[in-house]
């Protein structure tokens, strides 16, 4: 790491300069790392295309999209959809032929998306490098187009011809070249997007066609910021001026997997060419260094049969439970349910938290700790696990001592009906209904500041590194769970509620492979570099330096 310094400082030059770090030096789109396989299809089973995999075309009676042999290049495609421009009606005395399409559907990209809804972040995130890939082969020259659909807003979706093939035999590119094509001939179709970038680059049969050509217009992008929700990706044949068939074969649409908590890495692989890696979500880990036990939620509730007073401070004339739950039981056993309804029923705040006595055992609660006790109680890392059955407002507080013991409390983490994770009034990330989520919170009340993530599975999501604590607070008392305002019925479960005298930090970590590191971005908010000397197996912990938190850079590199 003897060239650190010099790599930084040339980095922060780079950055007051030109304010973003550039992904690459010559600004090429990136083609490996692309192992998030979205849809894939050979058709090599011969089974008729299903509805819940393709959206195609549909007239009653009228079959436009089948599974036959490959015609022309002797097999070599095995079983390959058929889209026929075979049904005609008369237009004017003129007989015509029906359009056609096939794509896959739209959840093949996103399994929780609906028309009605604005795009995901997160989701769209995902989507930021993809590769879209076809075999065609046309029976005779004909107008269709390599089609993307864009999932720009709630309802709002629109088409984008990426590829245009026309019957002078000529086929075109979006906002780039043009070239020849021939009927009876088969064709691969190979693209590279960077949609944050709003370029893309494409191949036909391995030959450069597009370089960096932009994919939406300035007008468009300025306007409505479109670039980057393509959920839906196939080929559409025109309505033609004649019976005809197109062939279809090997549509694959996949993405890099986001760096949304990692980065990417430069290696020099030893004959003079650079490979852009990516580090992934679960090289990203969360580190709890923690002594003292103060409240051990999980033993509590897994050896419980009820919501026992002693231990729990709860809302009155509300029910509360436990039993196993209703997501992951299996994983997560034993834990406490309660809803946002008293038995009137009338809607209310109802809230969890253990009694402060697990902090403060003195027969008074208005009696400040010290010394020894004092001192376990003012770095505490605490964990929640939290699932609720539907969007609602609800929060993570804290309930702390001030000077003067009195109790008072304060919003850490707070969650709005509509799906998004605040810090503040700030929309930090995003939850889902129906799902389990860790949230950890390292509490420093000694520097009157606080670090907060949330974890789903092994991706673990920054919320705040520099969360403020008012000064006048010594020590946490508890941490609770609770409701807001709601008007809809839900309910919440609650796992694993605990805190233990401690701290706790991210680490992103770059696991080395024997080729000669460059350097790496990390996506938390800072920016980090390394460069190794020796070749070897260990793994280098992302020095961080310079970005302000949030800021969206996703790669340096020369």
């Amino acid at each position: 790491m003897k060239k650190i310094k010099a790599m930084f400082t040339a980095i922060l030059m780079m950055v007051s300069v030109f304010g973003t770090v550039s992904a690459f030096a010559d600004n090429s789109i990136p083609t490996l790392g692309y192992t998030n396989v979205i849809a894939e299809s050979d058709f090599a089973d011969g089974v008729a295309l299903a509805s819940s995999e393709y959206d195609m075309k549909k007239v009653t009676d009228y079959t436009f999209n089948k599974i036959v042999s490959a015609p022309y290049e002797n097999g070599k495609y095995g079983d390959v959809v058929e889209m026929y421009s075979g049904l005609s009606y008369v237009e004017n005395s003129a007989t015509k032929y029906y359009d056609n399409f096939l794509r896959f559907t739209y959840k093949n990209v996103n399994p929780d998306y609906d028309g009605a809804n604005v795009p995901d972040a997160e989701k769209k995130a995902s989507l930021n490098y993809i590769k879209l890939e076809m075999d065609i082969c046309f029976e005779d020259l004909l107008n269709g187009n390599v089609q993307l659909i864009n999932h720009a807003g709630a309802n709002d979706r629109d088409t984008y011809e990426l590829l245009k093939f026309r019957n002078t035999g000529k086929a075109t590119f979006l906002n780039s070249a043009t070239f020849d094509y021939e009927a009876d001939t088969w064709y691969n179709v190979t693209v590279y997007m960077d949609l944050k970038a709003n370029v893309y680059t494409a191949y036909v049969n391995d030959e450069l066609k597009a370089e960096n050509a932009t994919i939406l217009t300035d007008a468009i992008v300025s306007s409505l910021g479109k670039a980057n929700a393509f959920i839906g990706f196939g080929f559409a044949l025109n309505g033609q001026e004649t019976a005809s068939k197109v062939y279809i074969d090997n549509m694959k649409y996949s993405a890099v997997e986001p760096p949304v908590n990692g980065g990417l890495f430069m290696t020099e692989m030893g004959n003079g060419n650079k490979r852009l890696n990516y580090l992934s979500l679960n090289q990203t880990t969360l580190n709890q260094n923690v002594t003292n036990t103060i409240f051990d939620g999980k033993t509590v509730i897994e050896n419980a049969a009820s919501v026992e007073s002693s231990v729990w401070q709860t809302k009155s004339n509300v029910s509360y439970t436990i039993s196993d739950a209703t997501v992951n039981s299996s994983s997560k056993g034993k834990v406490i349910k309660f809803t946002n309804k008293n038995s009137t029923p009338e809607y209310t705040d109802a809230f969890l938290a253990p009694v402060y006595s697990f902090v403060n055992t003195s027969s008074s609660q208005s009696t400040l700790l010290t010394g020894d006790e004092l001192a376990k109680h003012q770095n505490v890392v605490a964990k929640l696990d939290i699932c609720i059955s539907d969007y609602n407002k609800f929060s993570i507080t804290s309930i702390a001592h001030n000077s003067s013991a009195a109790r008072k409390s304060f919003e850490i983490i707070s969650f709005d009906a509509s799906g998004n994770v605040k810090i503040g009034s700030e929309n930090v990330a995003s939850y889902k209904p129906n799902t389990w989520y860790s949230y950890v919170l390292s509490m420093d009340y000694v520097n009157s500041c606080y670090k907060a993530w949330m974890i789903e599975g092994g991706k673990v999501t920054t919320l705040t590194e520099n969360g403020t604590i008012n000064s006048d607070y010594k020590y946490g008392l508890c941490y609770r769970v609770g409701f807001g305002t709601n008007t809809t019925d839900c309910t919440l479960e609650i796992d694993d509620i605990s805190y233990r005298s401690g701290n706790a930090n991210l680490s992103s970590k770059i696991p080395y492979s024997g080729k000669k590191l460059i350097g790496a971005a990390y996506n938390g908010g800072a920016l980090a570099s390394v460069e190794t000397a020796t070749i070897g197996s260990a793994e280098y912990d992302l020095a961080s330096v310079g970005f302000a938190n949030g800021a969206d850079k996703y790669a340096m590199i020369w």
